[in-house]
């Protein structure tokens, strides 16, 4: 038995442990281009800002694949004759395989502006891109960042902490607006302009202009903005090329079944890369870390089952939806959704920003999520409520049990409660 696995991210690694666990004597090969040891990429800024070492941010000890017996091959998967089950290898090498994971990840989101490839201009995705930014930040006398998410931010706080000037384009009205709801949006504003960072909203890019290096850049309202770094950091997309190359069904992901099944006999695919399809067309994209995880475990047991010619397990059940972020100082949680017809009670303390935000549904009035600003809850405590659909009363009644901040911080539950009845809630 011959598993193939195309990445060697937390998707595809996962994978590989599930399917060693189970199988033993299974010829697992892994194929990458980007590095010899997995890492965590979330971690790439501590590593500029020098608070961690590069090999503090690897996932696994070095000894992990001889442990594991598994076979990691630097090179990258051009496609795959899905027919003949057989994966070609840039450097013409072939790899026939029984089973066959596709866990590519995602690939940063580019939009052919003018000017992108030139001198000075990158996005931070990968070791290389950190390796480019060093570059990159030595000569640097003001940067221009281009989007606005989680990265946009991240990438900010690095040049920051070596004083270099920072300019951001943020194409909505406010930082992340169609995620976050406007007062919570409005707290990442503040955040970010009180480091120095200057904010600009509504705007979006045009063209970077230079002849070799960048120079500046131009927006589409007509605004200049002298530059000599510029960041690309307008979200990720899946990685779809060599899915597409093989023939393989793709939407905005490759498309996969509830058990990680491509159309291809054989073929999985798992992780940032993967789009599940629902009723209607294609559905859902997970990037996060954690679904990254959870998805390459599960996808392995299918794997497993499908080797060994036993029915296929369990379908995927994502559960409740969390995430969790920091910008600057400013911690973020959120745990679970909020749907059209929920109603929220919002506690906001603007002087230490500091915001609770608890969801519920408007008929039912379970709740079913949580968004909080500078406090944290504790994950278990949260999910619980809401896979429990607990009532908002009994939540309100409880909330202490979720606090997780240390022992003399403020405590805000008797606010949130005073908020819960001016707002009707009680």
């Amino acid at each position: 038995m011959n598993l193939v696995i195309a990445g060697n991210g937390i998707t595809g690694l996962t994978a590989a442990r599930t399917v060693r666990k189970v199988l033993p004597r299974a010829k697992i090969q892994i194929v990458s281009n980007e590095s010899d040891y997995p890492y965590a990429r979330t971690a790439l800024m501590y590593i500029f800002m020098g608070h961690l070492k590069e090999r503090a941010t690897e996932c696994y000890e070095r000894k992990f694949y001889k442990d594991n017996s598994l076979e990691l091959i630097r090179d990258t998967a051009l496609r795959a004759d899905t027919k003949a089950c057989t994966v070609y290898l840039e450097s013409g090498r072939t790899l026939p395989y029984d089973a066959l994971l596709i866990a590519t990840g995602s690939t940063p989101s580019l939009y052919d502006w003018p000017g992108q490839d030139l001198e000075g201009v990158q996005g931070l995705y990968s070791l290389q891109d950190l390796q480019k930014l060093e570059e990159n930040a030595r000569s640097a006398h003001h940067a221009v960042i281009v989007g606005g998410g989680l990265i946009g931010v991240e990438l900010a706080e690095m040049l920051h902490s070596r004083k270099i000037p920072v300019s951001m384009l943020v194409r909505e009205n406010s930082y992340a607006s169609h995620i976050l709801p406007p007062e919570e949006s409005e707290l990442v504003n503040f955040e970010i302009r009180k480091h120095r960072i200057a904010l600009h909203l509504g705007e979006s890019l045009k063209e970077i202009t230079g002849t070799t290096r960048a120079s500046g850049v131009t927006t589409v309202s007509g605004r200049e903005i002298k530059c000599n770094l510029v960041g690309l950091t307008a979200g990720v997309s899946p990685n779809t090329g060599f899915a597409k190359a093989s023939s393989i069904d793709c939407a905005r992901g490759v498309l996969v079944s509830d058990l990680f099944q491509t159309n291809a006999p054989g073929v999985f695919a798992a992780g940032d890369c993967a789009q599940f399809k629902e009723p209607g067309g294609p559905g859902r994209v997970e990037q996060l870390w954690y679904t990254g995880r959870i998805q390459g475990e599960l996808a392995g047991l299918q794997i497993c089952k499908m080797l060994s010619g036993q029915t296929p397990g369990a379908p995927y059940q994502p559960g409740v939806w969390f995430n969790s972020a920091r910008f600057f100082t400013l911690d973020y949680q959120a745990y679970g959704t909020m749907p059209k017809d929920s109603k929220s009670v919002l506690m906001i303390d603007h002087a230490n920003q500091k915001s609770i935000r608890i969801a519920c549904h408007g008929a039912t009035r379970a709740v079913c999520g949580f968004v909080l600003m500078g406090i944290r809850y504790r994950h278990e405590v949260c999910e619980k409520w809401i896979q429990e659909e607990r009532s908002l009363d009994y939540v309100l009644a409880n909330l202490h049990e979720a606090n997780f901040d240390p022992e003399f911080s403020k405590k805000y539950e008797p606010l949130v409660r005073t908020q819960a009845e001016k707002a009707g809630f009680i």
